[in-house]
């Protein structure tokens, strides 16, 4: 049975992890090959090193990206090649603009299967390794069921972007020679939790019994504090973000446990219905489709729009703040695509459906 708007919504902030399930990531992505890391970064420069790419090494990546992964790239000393996509997120170019690479990047957006096909082709003739980036898609496969990340030889995944965790990335080898390459599994972090994660924590297991608007409104005192502090609301991409990645690599210690505690499917659903019912809303109050329909087996990241102009996104902003759901613009694009003509890139808002 359908939920309601407001029971779909109360779980973006509830989130409870309290259903045991005999679930791992092994067993959802079918392999035994998995090495688990703090950020997605740091799985990518794993997977960099693990294929010998270094100095005078390319690696091609959309230009429609977060400029933050370009750091895994910056720390093997290869060079950044950027191809690019059309306004529904496909690669834009044929085998002639493509640049030669050792590495090719190819992105799941938002959870939604990018077609490899011509990614491959390029690849075969080129001798490159395609990587699929699955950050934002843990739970979705494509039309034939294979989950997204799975689909070529190696598969980058960023778990902390589905469930609420205080870390958690996995690299998946999907070849067997590769696979013998492998380094060892990183010890965990032994280091606790922040003092804002587990005050948020708290917050989510008090959703139930207090409702969502205690967790709005501290949100939203919490901006006021910072805005205050540094005159932002949200805090700024840091200016090392192409260069540095931040922290350390070893990966928070229940991060291969959190499958354990979900019902995988009652998740993929409450994504799937949130979605949809943004899908019916959002355009009548003057957004715009990026995909045209939620394919089967899709477990949505967040529900992504355009808008024709500032008017637009405050109607949108208005209707989203009555019912306790947010909206921001994604990605931080690169410096050497931020100047770019192609309007599209900086035109994409996404409504997060976890908090």
């Amino acid at each position: 049975m359908k939920k309601s708007l407001s029971s779909l919504i109360r779980q973006v902030y509830s989130h409870p992890f309290k259903i045991k399930k005999n679930t791992s990531i092994e067993k959802l992505l079918n392999t035994d090959n998995i090495r688990y890391y703090s950020l997605g970064r740091y799985a990518l420069e794993s997977a960099l090193r693990m294929l010998k790419v270094g100095s005078g090494d390319v690696v091609a990546l959309p230009e429609f990206i977060c400029r933050d992964l370009i750091s895994s790239i910056y720390q093997v000393g290869a060079k950044v090649k950027f191809y690019p996509v059309d306004q529904y997120l496909n690669l834009a170019c044929g085998l002639e603009d493509f640049p030669h690479s050792k590495v090719i990047v190819a992105v799941n957006y938002f959870g939604f299967p990018q077609d490899l096909t011509i990614f491959n082709d390029i690849a075969d003739k080129m001798g490159a390794v395609v990587i699929e980036d699955n950050a934002h898609g843990l739970l979705s496969s494509d039309l034939l069921g294979i989950p997204l990340g799975t689909r070529t030889q190696i598969g980058i995944f960023s778990l902390r972007k589905t469930f609420p965790l205080l870390n958690g990335a996995a690299l998946v080898v999907n070849d067997n020679e590769l696979a013998k390459l492998l380094p060892e599994q990183l010890p965990v972090s032994l280091k606790g939790e922040s003092i804002g994660f587990r005050f948020k924590k708290i917050l989510r297991a008090l959703v139930p019994i207090l409702g969502i608007k205690p967790c709005r409104i501290l949100t939203n005192l919490v901006r006021i504090m910072r805005k205050l502090r540094t005159g932002q609301p949200i805090p700024l991409p840091e200016i090392s973000a192409e260069k540095i990645i931040p922290g350390s690599p070893r990966p928070f210690k229940f991060v291969n446990e959190v499958l354990s505690c979900v019902d995988v499917r009652e998740e993929i659903t409450r994504r799937r219905e949130l979605y949809l019912y943004l899908e019916k809303i959002i355009p009548g109050l003057g957004g715009s489709l990026i995909f045209d329909s939620l394919p089967d087996k899709t477990s949505p990241y967040v529900f992504p729009f355009r808008v024709v102009n500032n008017e637009n996104i405050e109607t949108i902003k208005r209707y989203l703040n009555q019912n306790n759901l947010d909206c921001y613009l994604w990605p931080d694009l690169p410096d050497g695509i931020i100047q770019k003509t192609n309007s599209y890139y900086r035109n994409v808002w996404m409504i997060p459906f976890l908090w």
